[in-house]
């Protein structure tokens, strides 16, 4: 009996120590991680500028089944937020300030821990992005325990930043490779001209693809020098609610017809 009650003091000894040291320990903290993610800057700016593509990438999220987000009316640009709960705590976030295609400034909080998120985007060679994710605020005290105890709040934290940059990368990859190429070359109509990338999506993500090729499609435009003619619009090819498959072009008008070479990822039709 005096060895168990020798151990439950050396353990409560143990814990008071533990308590002391996270109590003193300074509950600020600052993650910064970067990657190289294989999309042109506006597609990957337009995809993080949209709350509704956290639940697809963030790490804690994809790993937490318990997680549930919840979705307001407004989740792209200023004034954005959504809100999410869990069995480990609830949380949520708002986008403070954009600056199209450049950066995103955001507010986190999450059961007494906030931050201030940062996002910034730079074009790099061959057409890719560099992300950079950076956050700093205040950890909660149950924050700052788990945190002494798995390595500090850099790594911690930045292994989530680590595995969700590389889901974003895995993502967009995804999204803008899986579809059917179809070039038809040039061809004669009376109606306007345009450009378009023709795929299969699942139908519940036809809008979210659609803000992630149209970007594309427009700086496609842009680089081999045609002007726009009218607002981009989606063809439904197929639509079968059974597999809950579409085939869709979406499209981008221009002012004038041109060639693209063979295996091109985007078409011409007018």
């Amino acid at each position: 009996m005096k060895i168990l009650k020798y151990l439950f003091l050396l353990l409560l000894l143990s814990l008071v120590a533990l308590t002391v040291f996270v109590a003193t320990q300074k509950g600020i903290f600052s993650v910064e991680r970067s990657k190289v993610i294989n999309s042109p800057k506006a597609t990957v700016y337009n995809y993080l500028n949209d709350f509704r593509n956290y639940e697809d990438f963030e790490s804690w999220s994809v790993e937490d089944s318990s997680i549930k987000m919840t979705f307001p009316n407004k989740t792209v640009g200023n004034g954005a937020s959504f809100y999410w709960t869990s069995s480990e705590g609830n949380g949520n976030a708002i986008t403070l300030k954009t600056k199209d295609g450049e950066s995103i400034q955001q507010k986190m909080k999450y059961d007494g821990t906030e931050a201030d998120v940062n996002w910034t985007f730079k074009d790099t060679l061959a057409g890719k992005t560099k992300v950079t994710w950076k956050a700093s605020g205040t950890m909660s005290f149950l924050f700052k325990i788990y945190t002494a105890l798995n390595g500090g709040s850099d790594k911690v934290i930045g292994t989530i930043y680590e595995k969700s940059l590389a889901n974003i990368d895995k993502n967009l990859d995804y999204e803008t490779k899986t579809y059917s190429i179809k070039v038809n070359g040039l061809v004669k109509k009376i109606e306007t001209p345009y450009i378009r990338q023709t795929f299969t999506s699942e139908i519940g993500k036809i809008s979210k693809n659609a803000r992630i090729v149209i970007p594309k499609l427009i700086t496609f435009s842009k680089n081999n020098g045609l002007s726009t003619n009218g607002k981009p619009f989606i063809i439904y090819h197929t639509y079968d609610t059974t597999t809950g498959l579409a085939k869709i072009s979406i499209c981008l008008p221009t002012i004038r017809e041109i060639l693209t070479t063979s295996g091109s990822d985007i078409s011409v039709e007018n």
